[in-house]
């Protein structure tokens, strides 16, 4: 027996003979989910409000109703998550960065990027706490979200932030043996380079995608320069990218922008939420002009 359906037949609500295989939930949202697709579960108190990552069910055996008097249930689904690739990377066009005094804030910043359409973040271990403000979020989102972590310069961070949740990595150099690591254990890395020589090596050491840092030295004239003997290594220019330059570096040729306070504000340090909706809406409708063009 499951330790799923253990919890329920100790309160009563399934039968004993009940198997992993066989428990399910009655209710419009939650019929059909198994327990493998459930992360969390707790019964509900009279006064609970639950989140919208989370479902109210009534346990119950394959075949079955629900016993007369059966208690509540959230449950917290799991969630399926995608691994981060070039055409995720292309189809999303920015990755967030967040980096503060402290993640006291990343929650609530994450929530109205992931609401506004910005799927891919990543936070900065310069900011301390970073570690455990992935391991916090990084089971309450979406699917479709990717949570990063950033300034990884090191083996040993990089395996900090695969322990942590993280589902991708990024550097602001180009180390051979964290891009060989991340390449190990099957986790994707935009790995940071600026020559030519940087790109190659980062490229052909196994990166996901090279991090073009700092980009504002070049401007997109630069990416452009690098695409031409490079046409397939996707770049992803970082530092010194505003909204307004965003556009022209996707007409270069960049595969995404990595984007921090031109894009973020002040938001990851308490700032205005709603300017920040703001601000991703204007990039959001920028880089898709330029995308058609």
């Amino acid at each position: 027996m499951s330790a799923l359906a253990a919890f329920f037949t100790a309160c009563g609500d399934v039968d004993v003979a009940a198997t992993a295989d066989e428990v399910w939930w009655a209710g419009s949202e939650a019929g059909g989910a198994g327990p493998g697709t459930v992360s969390e579960v707790r019964r509900l108190s009279s006064e609970e409000r639950v989140s919208s990552t989370e479902t109210v069910a009534i346990p119950l055996a394959a075949g079955r109703t629900p016993r007369q008097g059966s208690h509540r249930y959230v449950l917290r689904r799991m969630t399926s998550m995608e691994k981060l690739d070039l055409d995720m990377l292309r189809e999303n066009g920015c990755v967030a960065i967040l980096r503060a005094d402290s993640t006291e804030h990343f929650p609530a910043t994450t929530r109205t990027l992931v609401d506004c359409g910005v799927h891919l973040m990543e936070f900065s271990l310069t900011t301390p706490g970073a570690l455990a403000a992935v391991r916090e979020l990084a089971g309450t989102l979406p699917g479709r979200v990717q949570l990063g972590v950033g300034t990884v310069t090191t083996v040993a961070q990089a395996e900090a932030a695969a322990d942590a949740g993280a589902r991708f990595l990024v550097t602001p150099v180009t180390n051979v043996q964290v891009i060989e690591y991340a390449r190990r254990v099957s986790l994707p890395i935009l790995a940071g380079a600026l020559t030519p020589t940087e790109v190659f090596t980062a490229w052909t050491a196994g990166a996901t995608a090279v991090k073009v840092f700092p980009a504002g030295l070049g401007g997109p004239a630069y990416i452009r320069s690098l695409s031409d003997p490079f046409p397939d290594i996707p770049l992803v220019p970082t530092g010194g990218v505003g909204l307004s330059e965003a556009p022209a570096y996707l007409a270069a040729g960049a595969a995404a922008v990595g984007m921090g306070g031109p894009l973020l504000g002040s938001a990851p340090k308490g700032g205005s939420l709603t300017e920040l909706a703001e601000r991703v809406e204007k990039l959001r409708s920028a880089c898709s002009a330029a995308k058609s063009e």
